[in-house]
């Protein structure tokens, strides 16, 4: 009695229905101040203008902010930086709708959107199985070719990589803040990306 090692495959396509929309508010000044003033401004705008698009608050959250000194031409410049993501179904109209919200806007901000399935557990299960039931096949074939039958299953690798995610490092670092009293903001309330 011998072994033979087989690899079953199995792949699809499938259509993306899940969205995520990063957008980017940027201001850059030549204070630290200043840099800081305009990108909470602008963030706050474009917070409103998502909120009064029929977004929900929950659907909205906060992915990073930053503010680091740059040099152009061997002058500084202060640049400060808001992102949020929204998480959503795939819906074009809501893209271009989006998109066209930041191109005709005060602010200068970035957008990117990212594609992805909402049941990758699920689709790796089926791929599991359809390779399992793909090896056995193979396996069938080549022992019928030999004139053996196949006694048994020795050992089961299985693939884990289904997805592109990958981890990333989070460094958190300390900070001091300082109580002002102030009107409340609509970004008081987002909550931080999931990771």
């Amino acid at each position: 009695m011998g072994t033979m090692k087989i690899i079953g495959k199995a792949e699809r396509k499938y259509t993306c229905d899940r969205m995520t929309i990063s957008i980017h508010v940027i201001a850059e000044e030549p204070t630290h101040d200043r840099a800081v003033q305009k990108c909470m401004n602008d963030s706050e705008a474009l917070l409103k203008d998502l909120l009064s698009s029929g977004l929900e608050l929950s659907q909205i959250k906060l992915n990073n902010h930053s503010v680091s000194t740059r040099h152009h031409d061997n002058q500084p410049y202060i640049q400060a930086e808001r992102g949020i993501e929204i998480e959503a179904a795939f819906d074009m109209r809501l893209i271009n709708h989006l998109t066209d919200l930041i191109q005709t806007s005060h602010y200068t901000a970035d957008i990117n959107t990212g594609f992805n399935v909402s049941d990758l557990a699920g689709i790796h299960r089926q791929l599991i199985e359809e390779a399992f039931k793909d090896s056995r096949k193979k396996a069938e074939i080549i022992a019928a070719l030999m004139g053996q039958k196949i006694a048994g299953i020795e050992k089961v690798e299985v693939g884990d990589r289904y997805d592109d995610d990958y981890l990333s490092d989070y460094q958190i670092g300390e900070s001091e803040f300082v109580s002002r009293k102030k009107a409340s903001l609509a970004s008081d309330q987002l909550s931080a990306t999931d990771t």
